[in-house]
């Protein structure tokens, strides 16, 4: 059914499913007016919805009042907008260039699942600077590992500084030294289409290794890690003997596996952080059922997400796929999944940027204050008051203020959030064939797809699309960019704070 959201003296027409959760609900408010899920405070008939639908009744066509503050306020662009077929005839070639765009990579025989990885980790420019940095003069043997670092660093500065598109035989070659399954023929002497998650796994985790070994310091050393590892806190139950136990471990990659029940990325996270595992138990002398209970003990800069879609067949041998469409949001917030020592860390950095939000918009208030008195003594409104707007109880979900140690002024704090920043898709039926192609958010905010030496410019609502559902391209991997608060940092149109992901930052 479709229902209508009153916020900030708009309407939002939006459509509910009432056999999904309030999250789903929340996830699509977000999505329309930029409040956060913790701060919507939507309210319906006999209180405040809740987690749970419970005794919720809705009708269609039903409106619904929302109080909560954005995260961010519009501002007008500075300058007018000029179109490039205004401009002398001199200057549209080159407004026509990318602007720093980086090139394409020719496919050089069924490797778009390799140009698809290398335009997505070529997104973050971290990465660059740790292959820049690395010495291949450290003494450690030049195998095909210390070769593979060496290309990949060639290959990204050429795919930043290129025009024209590059073609990557050289770290093709080094690619598939490094892993010979790449090396893989069909008939006729043909390359085999490749697994791109197989290639992003290998290619990071083969990068981490040698980096690791060569680095003069600990910084260096960890720079991969620092960049895409997650940490994880495992508690597991054994119901029949009581026993329990905690596992820690990590990865390059959050799986996501697709089931039948979920169809928004969200809530697939969180199902899979939690299930069964059969292990054995030494007070009962033999294997028994325990529970587990996952949480994120430590965050990346980037977060890569893999929504599991392939699948081995027996009958037919062949590497299938499920073709489900799951839902992904353009800000991924990760903080319930985390544990309560994470949250803590967290919590430092999520109530500043709060705070200097709820300024913002106290001050724009304070602003139309003696328009929205006058209008409500003409012919009264149906605003909500700034007491009924302020978020009383945006902390319940935060340790006490009293527990936070005061943010540093300059120093930016992680907040759990994360902006996408580069989409792996795949289209096709089956893993064994198929194509690939890299979706990546630039700088300025464009949005390029990278289909092999093809690159065209994207709409966001475009990216939204690649959910899956279809035999249209589908979001296979995506990598979200950490959101980082800084306290004090240079104001912009009476902003207190900044909020940026780290893919924006020059």
């Amino acid at each position: 059914m479709k229902v209508v959201v009153s916020w900030n003296r708009g309407t939002y027409p939006v459509e509910i499913d009432l056999d999904e959760p309030p999250a789903v609900f929340k996830s699509q408010v977000f999505s329309l007016t930029g409040v956060p899920v913790d701060r919507q405070k939507i309210m319906v008939k006999g209180g405040m919805l809740k987690d749970e639908w419970g005794k919720v009744k809705l009708k269609e066509g039903q409106k619904l009042m929302m109080m909560g503050s954005a995260e961010a306020i519009p501002v007008a662009p500075e300058k007018a907008i000029t179109f490039v077929e205004d401009l002398p005839e001199e200057e549209q070639e080159a407004a026509m260039m990318p602007k720093d765009y980086g090139a394409g990579l020719v496919n050089l025989g069924n490797t778009c699942y390799m140009a698809a990885t290398m335009q997505c980790l070529a997104n973050v420019p971290e990465l660059g600077d740790a292959l820049n940095a690395y010495d291949s003069g450290s003494g450690i043997e030049a195998d095909a590992s210390h070769n593979l670092v060496l290309a990949t660093r060639d290959l990204i500065k050429e795919m930043r500084t290129s025009r024209q598109a590059v073609v990557p035989f050289k770290f093709l070659t080094t690619l598939r030294q490094r892993f010979p399954q790449f090396n893989e023929q069909g008939q006729g002497g043909v390359y085999s289409q490749q697994d791109a998650e197989e290639c992003w796994t290998g290619l990071v985790n083969a990068l981490d290794m040698r980096i690791n070994a060569a680095g003069a310091d600990e910084k260096a050393r960890s720079s991969v890690r620092d960049l895409f590892s997650i940490g994880y806190e495992s508690t597991l139950t054994c119901a029949e003997s009581g026993e329990t136990s905690k596992e820690e471990s990590s990865d390059f990659m959050f799986k996501c596996n697709v089931t039948q029940s979920v169809n928004h990325l969200n809530l697939a996270m969180q199902e899979c952080l939690n299930g069964t595992v059969e292990k054995n138990s030494e007070q009962l002398g033999r294997s028994a059922v325990w529970t587990k209970e996952t949480k994120l003990s430590k965050l990346p800069r980037y977060f890569p997400v893999e929504t599991v879609r392939f699948y081995y067949k027996v009958e037919t041998q062949t590497k299938c796929k499920i073709m489900k469409a799951v839902t992904f949001p353009l800000t991924l917030d990760v903080y319930d999944l985390c544990t309560p020592e994470l949250k803590k860390q967290l919590d430092v950095g999520r109530r500043a940027e709060r705070e200097a939000a709820d300024a913002v918009a106290a001050r724009k208030r304070a602003l139309n204050g003696a328009t929205d008195a006058a209008g409500g003594a003409a012919g009264g409104s149906d605003v909500p008051t700034e007491a009924a707007n302020k978020d009383t109880d945006g902390d319940s979900a935060m340790a006490d203020e009293g527990d936070a140690p005061a943010p540093e002024v300059g120093k930016p704090l992680p907040t759990g959030k994360y902006d996408l920043v580069a989409v792996l898709t795949h289209k096709g039926r089956s893993a064994d064939g198929g194509h690939y192609i890299g979706w990546t958010k630039q700088k300025d905010g464009q949005w390029l797809r990278f289909d092999d030496d093809d690159v065209e410019p994207q709409k966001e609502e475009d990216i939204l699309k690649l959910n899956g559902g279809g035999d249209w391209h589908m979001g296979y991997i995506k990598l979200y960019a950490e959101r980082t608060f800084t306290p004090g940092a240079a104001p912009a149109a009476g902003e207190e704070g900044e909020s940026a992901p780290k893919a924006m930052e020059s």
